[in-house]
């Protein structure tokens, strides 16, 4: 428990602060909106930049001077660290959208939105529960923080992973309209109907993987040890 509880000093931190500050923003809007604005941009599009930012703040510190370096020589689990930051990473994430979902149902009452059925029919608009809106978005918040942790560890450095993240933002966002992603989009919002279930778990299993590789990948101390060593 005394390693999770550490995980959270990162929140001290001005990378946290800047997080804070959109998240912020996204309620501010909740709470001055003339009409609800639309849940699955809040549910999805919106959330994913809090992902890759999420990673961010819990790498921060670790990654800055010669912190790795200091760890690698202790006789801890780096890959368990990593495992540790990852899902504490989701936990901010994860705490953000029940804020906003609760500051959204008190402003407007309920949450509409459209949803599609685990089955394979056709989305149709109807109230939608917290859960069954984190159970669409879920898959989608792993992928990205996994992509972003994974070419953290990968080149070294926070900025990389970061940008890293934010282009798998950006490039969805871009097809978004085009429908260019098919049956492989990262929100649900632009999937045929049928491609929900395999979608997602294709995306789960992607954050798996990711998170896997960097674990295996950050076991190899003699990267932070040596200078410039791979």
């Amino acid at each position: 428990m005394r390693l999770w509880l550490a995980e959270w000093r990162a929140l001290r931190s001005g990378m946290f602060a800047i997080m804070a500050v959109y998240g912020g923003l996204l309620v501010t809007y909740l709470l001055l909106a003339p009409r609800p604005p639309s849940v699955a941009l809040y549910n999805e599009v919106a959330m994913a930049p809090l992902a890759v930012m999420a990673v961010g703040v819990l790498f921060h510190r670790d990654l800055a001077g010669n912190q790795m370096e200091l760890f690698a020589s202790y006789p801890l689990s780096l890959a368990a660290m990593i495992v540790r930051k990852w899902a504490s990473a989701l936990g901010l994430v994860l705490a953000f959208h029940l804020l906003w979902s609760r500051v959204y149902l008190w402003r407007f009452r309920e949450i509409v939105a459209p949803l599609y059925s685990w089955s394979g029919r056709a989305w149709a608009w109807k109230p939608a529960s917290e859960l069954s809106l984190l159970a669409l978005a879920l898959p989608e918040y792993m992928a990205v923080a996994g992509l972003t942790l994974l070419v953290t560890i990968v080149a070294k450095r926070v900025d990389v992973g970061l940008l890293a993240g934010f282009a798998l933002f950006l490039l969805e966002s871009l097809n978004a309209g085009s429908g260019a992603s098919g049956a492989g989009a990262l929100f649900t919002m632009n999937l045929p109907a049928q491609a929900l279930l395999p979608n997602r778990i294709l995306w789960t299993g992607a954050g798996l993987a990711a998170l896997a590789l960097a674990a295996l990948w950050t076991e190899r101390r003699t990267r932070w040890i040596e200078e410039g060593g791979e």
